[in-house]
């Protein structure tokens, strides 16, 4: 796997680990972001055979009055109920993978970045080519999430307890970055990899 061109680099990260702002640089180099939250976003709206299975397991309760899934009310279900959200990921997963992989293929640049929010095995993508793994002290992600979500210690700290061990990202990560300094730092660290992916490529 890590001989391969990298053609697709999964970009995988806790919450709060600064995975969205690398994303953002990417892009701004020119790099094509195939983002499996948006996906998922895509793949529930208004008419889909998706959203139709999730409100008959769920209720009609799970939908705005515009007709759109309402994401908060399944969040908070699927966050106090771990049979809920083994069943919604079982429904999702496969669809978000498949319509992943059909828009790398589509890709026409050196290579593209599949970001990923939750990664629990290599064998779920087997398409990417890489995975980048970018993680920043728990200190800094605590300090972060609080900041970004206006939510106290309690609630940050619970957030983070609930995400994969670092264990997990280590095992799947061909390459690691430290989001730990300011934005310039970053983008200089995305430049790099950059470099190195395009070389690859």
């Amino acid at each position: 796997m890590k001989a391969q061109q990298p053609k697709a680099i999964g970009l995988v990260g806790g919450i709060a680990s600064g995975k969205s702002q690398v994303a953002d640089y990417f892009r701004e180099l020119g790099i094509e972001i195939i983002d499996t939250d948006q996906i998922a976003r895509e793949l529930v709206q208004p008419g889909s055979a998706l959203l139709a299975e999730i409100v008959r397991h769920f209720g009609r309760q799970m939908l705005l009055e515009s007709g759109e899934l309402d994401r908060a009310r399944l969040r908070q279900r699927i966050f106090e109920d771990q049979e809920a959200k083994r069943w919604l990921e079982h429904l999702l997963h496969p669809a978000i993978r498949e319509e992943a992989e059909k828009r790398v293929q589509q890709n026409q640049g050196p290579y593209c970045i599949v970001a990923i929010p939750l990664l629990a095995k290599r064998q779920d993508y087997p398409f990417l080519s890489r995975i980048l793994w970018v993680d920043a002290p728990i200190e800094l992600r605590l300090q972060r999430l609080q900041e970004r979500d206006h939510i106290d210690a309690a609630l940050a700290q619970k957030m983070l307890a609930q995400q994969p061990s670092a264990n997990i990202y280590r095992s799947l990560a061909d390459d690691l970055l430290v989001n730990d300094q300011d934005c310039t730092n970053l983008q200089r660290k995305v430049k790099i990899l950059h470099a190195q992916y395009s070389k690859k490529a």
